[in-house]
């Protein structure tokens, strides 16, 4: 299937050695395993299959490796940061922030900028005097917040991993009625898509969808959820201006 070298780096996550990525697919120890960003591998296409200590083995292997962070990566992470900065939030929470953090140690921290993530190990590492962080994820889902208290959430490179209802749930508690959550979304099938979509629902969000139309990576998507319709239009204004600089 291919004679590149493969090494296990965490529990299924395996890596291509050597500079260049590696092809679509490939076998180690009898068994096939499908590219995941340009170097990585896990034993599924099927991202939103992962369970959460899986998608915690993935997300850790590719902090280890920052040089081989994509371009694409840095590319909607800074979209995602100038949009923040646009609509200027008070309030401001985001999701899987992982090791690359929109506004880590900067002067935006003091808009209430809250950094999440599902991993504890992660939030080891950024919380300190500076940034305030929290677990959140399918087991530790409550947000220490009130009602309506978040005007804007993030969620950058997240979405292709399970998502559970209770956190959406959670979510629809704390955001302001005149807030919004925009998320990218992409390796996800259309089926699974929908499953997500018909949660955001349930939740009780509205959906506003923008193709990606410079097809940054494969079926990308922005998703803005929120209760006000006027306002959902708002962030898309503002995310289709600034991506089309």
């Amino acid at each position: 299937m291919s004679d590149r070298d493969f090494k296990m780096i965490e529990p299924n996550v395996l890596k291509v050695l050597g500079d260049e990525k590696g092809p679509s697919e490939a076998k180690y120890d009898g068994k096939i395993y499908y590219r995941f960003m340009d170097f990585f591998y896990t034993y599924t296409p099927n991202l939103d299959e992962l369970s959460s200590e899986e998608v915690s083995h993935l997300c850790r292997a590719r902090a280890s490796y920052p040089n081989l962070i994509s371009k694409t990566n840095v590319d909607v992470r800074e979209l995602f940061k100038q949009i923040a900065i646009e609509l200027a939030p008070r309030t401001f929470l985001e999701i899987g922030a992982g090791s690359q953090p929109i506004f880590y140690n900067q002067p935006e921290n003091q808009a209430m900028y809250i950094i999440s993530d599902a991993d504890p190990e992660v939030i080891q590492k950024l919380q300190n005097e500076n940034n305030k962080c929290q677990i959140f994820s399918s087991s530790e889902y409550k947000l220490h917040f009130n009602d309506h208290h978040f005007e804007l959430v993030m969620a950058v490179f997240v979405l292709h991993f399970p998502f559970y209802p209770n956190q959406l749930t959670e979510l629809y508690r704390t955001m302001s009625p005149v807030g919004a959550m925009i998320a990218n979304v992409y390796r996800r099938t259309i089926e699974a898509k929908k499953r997500l979509s018909d949660d955001v629902k349930s939740a009780g969000f509205n959906i506003h969808i923008i193709r990606d139309t410079k097809n940054l990576c494969k079926d990308h998507e922005y998703w803005i959820l929120g209760k006000d319709l006027n306002y959902l239009q708002k962030c898309a204004d503002t995310l289709q201006r600034i991506s089309a600089v």
